[in-house]
């Protein structure tokens, strides 16, 4: 019966400790986990960023060449460009943006331009631990959980007898 009951103090004893030192270390650790989940994120964005750039380098090297093969091209481009009318199309109707649509289609291309790439997500519990109210109860809750532990689960002590009652008992005995 005393090793089952060793077992069990035992066990309630690494239990509550566990728990009590893993609150206690998230609540000092909290900020520095939350950064570590921002940086983790912070290489596939620049990742994509790199590609992005990769794929513009390579359309424009393209539209060189093809403006250094045709130079008829860069006319083109120039009327496209620029919106101005070519000199040779006077019977030619060409559509004209208003400062709106121009402006819409602006905040289009940026928001495009502008749209994060989804790295990983802080997680839930990570935010939650981070505010300043729960970091505290996480600090006393450890705590409390850490002295629980040591109080009552730990060093068991060894029954002494009283010396006096020792004493008055085998002098009791030998009247």
């Amino acid at each position: 019966m005393a090793t089952v009951a060793a077992i069990v103090r035992y066990v309630l004893f690494c239990v509550f400790f566990t728990v009590g030192a893993t609150a206690v270390v998230i609540s000092i650790l909290a900020p520095e986990v939350r950064d570590y989940y921002r940086q983790r994120s912070v290489p596939a964005k620049i990742e994509t960023r790199n590609r992005r750039i990769r794929e513009l380098t390579a359309r424009y090297e393209q539209q060189i060449a093809q403006i250094r093969a045709d130079p008829t091209t860069l006319r083109r481009l120039e009327h496209v460009t620029f919106r101005s009318r070519p000199v040779d199309s006077q019977d030619t109707v060409f559509p004209q943006a208003s400062a709106e649509e121009l402006a819409q289609a602006q905040k289009a291309l940026l928001t495009e331009l502008d749209e994060q790439v989804p790295g990983d997500p802080i997680p839930a519990w990570v935010v939650r631990s981070c505010d300043t109210r729960n970091r505290r109860s996480l600090f006393a809750s450890g705590v409390g959980l850490l002295l629980t532990t040591f109080i009552f689960f730990g060093a068991q002590r060894t029954q002494q007898q009283d010396p006096r009652s020792l004493g008055s008992g085998t002098a009791n005995d030998g009247s």
